[in-house]
């Protein structure tokens, strides 16, 4: 058995320099991942024509952006009926590439279903395993086509093993009919980045926080339900502020809401931050909240508990596996009294959660050590003959 088997990461999201904070959150799986083995990264990104080509292979160069693994980008054209098929053999020249270039991959882990149409191929072809892990929320909304669902249907099937973020995202997977072999996989959080404050703060005032992504399209975050759920906690405490933190076009829109309901003098909206402000936010910050109608997971969620943070949910699916008693309040979707309530609960109860002990609850379950060890399992698993589709695997090419 290796030491180190060799993991081909590919993702259809991941940092750029046109979005660094694109699937910024499968940046921190590859470092898990890089744990215990060895990971390049491989971002496919549809556009329009490549200088000309269909697509067009690059490796990134931009430390800032890589962050220490190998990362290469495709960028490939795609146009109705024929866009699965270009991004086929776009990835399939990629992967040849990155062999050529020495890394001969033991594991593809494709993140998001539709990049694992091209790694089931390239799994096929060149007798690799696949493993697929899901973060979407198409489905758990029911915005795929019956084309798309078919396709996915096809990929969870074909795969050695399929890693949903939250048992909410695999029920929501089996209720389209589907069946594969699942093992739930969290996501990750830099507990170096992410940390409590090193002083105990005596400040009167207590700062809520939420961080989203504000774009058109993303009504899931629920922002109209917490903003009314402040005009309740007004009612009840005059000793809190709420930061909201994201860029999008839906911004606007919702500072409007915000005057519209007399909150704008105790909510504050930054736009999009870098990770590391969000950590300070993080710190400076009393509870997070997360007003989501749907989530596969919610990585702001340990990341604040990682900061010794409790956190007030939506049970939006994800979320439920992560929030208990002990770490803040789970509350019901799209019900605004809810809401108030369990964040007048937490800021009533806040002395009695333990800074240390969130952060320990959250290094515990999703450091880098700790997922990282749970692929490592999960790989050499597979690796030793246990998929499905070969029983030995010394053979490969």
């Amino acid at each position: 058995m290796k030491d180190r088997l060799k993991i081909l990461l590919m993702t259809p999201l991941y940092p750029n320099k046109n979005n660094p904070l694109e699937g910024i959150f499968v940046r921190e799986y590859a470092k898990a991942t890089g744990f215990c083995n060895d990971v390049v990264v491989l971002h496919t990104k549809a556009t329009g024509l490549v200088r000309g080509k269909l697509w067009s292979t690059e490796l990134e160069t931009d430390e800032t952006l890589t962050e220490g693994i190998l990362t290469y980008r495709i960028r490939y054209f795609s146009i109705p009926r024929i866009g699965v098929f270009n991004r086929v053999l776009s990835v399939l020249q990629a992967f040849k590439r990155i062999v050529a270039d020495g890394f001969r991959p033991d594991i593809i882990h494709a993140h998001f279903w539709p990049v694992g149409v091209p790694g089931i191929v390239i799994g096929g072809l060149y007798r690799r395993l696949v493993v697929v892990t899901e973060h979407g929320t198409g489905l758990p909304r029911g915005v795929i086509p019956k084309s798309g669902v078919k396709l996915a249907r096809l990929v969870f099937r074909k795969a050695d093993i399929v890693l949903p973020v939250s048992r909410g995202l695999q029920k929501s997977i089996e209720s389209y009919g589907i069946k594969a072999r699942f093992q739930v996989i969290a996501n990750v959080v830099d507990t170096q980045l992410f940390h409590p404050p090193t002083r105990h703060s005596t400040k009167s005032l207590k700062r809520l926080l939420l961080v989203a992504f504000l774009g058109q399209g993303h009504e899931k975050k629920g922002i109209p339900y917490l903003l009314e759920a402040l005009t309740q906690l007004r009612n009840k405490h005059d000793d809190w502020h709420m930061d909201i933190i994201g860029g999008g076009a839906s911004r606007a829109g919702y500072e409007q809401m915000a005057r519209d309901l007399a909150l704008s003098e105790q909510v504050t909206f930054h736009g999009a931050k870098s990770k590391p402000e969000v950590a300070e936010f993080m710190r400076q910050c009393d509870v997070l909240v997360s007003s989501s109608v749907v989530e596969t997971f919610g990585v702001t969620l340990i990341e604040a508990l990682a900061s010794g943070k409790p956190v007030v949910a939506t049970d939006s699916g994800g979320p439920r596996d992560i929030i208990n008693d002990d770490v803040g309040k789970l509350v019901p979707c799209k019900d605004v009294n809810a809401l108030a309530d369990g964040i007048d609960y937490v800021l009533e109860h806040y002395e009695d959660y333990s800074s240390e002990k969130l952060a320990q609850y959250a290094r515990e379950r999703y450091s880098y050590e700790v997922v990282g060890k749970q692929l490592d399992k999960i790989y050499r698993t597979v690796y030793n003959g246990i998929g499905p589709r070969y029983d030995r695997y010394s053979d490969r090419k």
